[in-house]
């Protein structure tokens, strides 16, 4: 009886992490190359990245949009101020 206890234990997080790994892949990744978006490590007449609506602070930091890192004092010609829930 113990043993059936652990093996549906065991499969119930097996089953928890494939399904956290499934609705990760299916959600948006960013597309656009910095170079494409014309990134740049510095703001853009007071614009910076860190008061963009694309912007998601964590560690690291990256965008909705712009593959890769993100520096919050950076800017692209993607630009949108607003927090994240004003962007559309």
């Amino acid at each position: 009886m113990m043993k059936r206890r652990v093996l549906v234990r065991s499969a119930m997080v097996v089953m928890a992490v494939l399904m956290a790994t499934v609705v990760d892949s299916a959600q948006a990744k960013p597309t656009i190359s910095k170079k494409l978006a014309d990134y740049q490590y510095y703001p853009y007449h007071g614009a910076r990245c860190s008061s963009c609506c694309m912007f998601i602070p964590g560690s690291p930091d990256r965008c909705t949009m712009i593959e890769g890192l993100i520096d919050p004092n950076g800017w692209c010609k993607y630009y949108k101020q607003g927090s994240a829930d004003t962007c559309s």
